[in-house]
């Protein structure tokens, strides 16, 4: 790769990084609008569950498919290696792929209803940067290949492939004590150096990141609480920078009755997808035919409101199953009364173009930030939208 033209894209892609953050805001955002509309639905959990001899504090929850969190002094307790995961994973998008999907992988080994959750609080930030680091004589705890010295050809040699580690502690609801941790590891399937960017062999990826999870497993089990209680491991594949799908989870073990090593692995099997498709790949959403009716989508609102910057969407996939779509678009609104006629425009043409039965998501911004947000859960009819002042 010619390197001057590598630091030219690698400064274009910096400029993306507003947009990004703007499409995390609109993504929180929805979490939050998407528990104030089962609100009126939905019984709400307590958010104080009595023990015997203590009084258990919780988040309560308005969705009975998600943890409840535990807090500590009523407070919530953010984790005890906050901040590294922003700095590490290449984009917004990544990160929101890994710490959702963590969530959900927990799911399989420990129950919504049997366990809180709480953010990790065994492995310290301090302790994750040794782990993620390369292995040398200042760092022998580094968990990642050694490299003779610090030049682009033995980066290059030696790619970083072991990324991110995310903890998830999950507390019993009876016992109210530590009784299972879920580890989420970030693996490089693209590595990335100031100079240049080193594509890894799949199959390299996947060995070098089993392998390094039972060094981590090895580790974790040598902090206090986690000798021996089950830990479930889950391998996430790191899109490239640019992706704005983000990554996926494709491998997971759990570690029972204090096991150093764990050898029996099962597949994920999700995916994210860009939309619109182009250079004509063939994936899931050109094959079940959600590709053609979103350029449908695009080219109808496109047509009736010609002054946008741009429509995007991704489809989460999940065992071969649509499961969730989200659309992003960019505009050039400024008055209320374009945006709210845009929005039920955009409402009604959705309903009528996306009959599928999965959640539906659509996310209208432009670069001062949220304008408006629509959504349809799998199992309603209509879509809800609302318009931000």
């Amino acid at each position: 790769m010619n390197n001057r033209w590598y630091r030219q894209l690698r400064g274009a892609r910096h400029m993306n990084k507003k947009i990004q953050k703007i499409s995390l805001t609109l993504i929180c955002s929805s979490a939050l609008l998407a528990g104030c509309g089962n609100l009126q639905n939905a019984k709400t959990e307590s958010s104080s569950n009595t023990s015997t001899n203590n009084a258990t504090i919780t988040t309560g929850r308005v969705n009975s498919n998600v943890y409840q969190a535990l807090m500590e002094n009523g407070k919530y307790q953010t984790s005890a290696a906050r901040g590294m995961s922003a700095s590490r994973l290449n984009s917004n998008y990544n990160l929101a792929n890994f710490q959702k999907g963590l969530l959900n992988v927990s799911q399989d080994s420990f129950s919504v209803n049997n366990y809180y959750y709480r953010e990790g609080q065994l492995i310290t930030a301090e302790t994750l940067k040794k782990w993620l680091g390369r292995k040398s004589s200042e760092n022998p705890e580094g968990l990642n290949p050694q490299i003779s010295s610090q030049t682009e050809e033995q980066e290059k040699a030696n790619p970083i492939i072991f990324q991110q580690v995310e903890e998830a502690d999950f507390i019993n609801k009876d016992t109210q004590k530590l009784e299972g941790i879920t580890l989420g590891i970030a693996l490089n399937k693209v590595y990335y150096t100031t100079e240049s960017a080193t594509t890894i062999d799949e199959a390299t990826m996947i060995e070098k990141g089993k392998e390094a999870a039972n060094q981590l497993l090895e580790k974790v089990r040598d902090l206090k609480g986690a000798e021996s209680i089950p830990i479930t491991i889950a391998l996430f594949e790191q899109a490239p920078e640019d992706d704005i799908a983000g990554g996926h989870y494709f491998a997971q073990a759990t570690s029972k009755n204090g096991a150093t090593k764990v050898s029996k692995w099962a597949d994920i099997n999700e995916s994210y997808v860009s939309l619109p498709v182009i250079n004509n790949d063939s994936n899931l959403a050109t094959k079940d035919g959600l590709n053609s009716k979103f350029n449908s989508f695009k080219n109808d609102i496109q047509g009736f409101f010609p002054n946008l910057s741009g429509v995007t969407g991704v489809a989460y996939y999940k065992d071969n199953e649509l499961n969730k779509l989200t659309v992003t678009i960019q505009t050039k609104y400024y008055s209320k009364t374009e945006i709210t006629s845009f929005t039920q425009y955009v409402g009604k043409k959705a309903e009528s173009t996306f009959t599928e039965k999965t959640d539906l998501e659509i996310q209208i911004s432009s670069q001062e930030g949220p304008q408006a947000y629509l959504s349809k859960s799998s199992d309603a009819q209509s879509i809800s939208a609302h318009i931000f002042n």
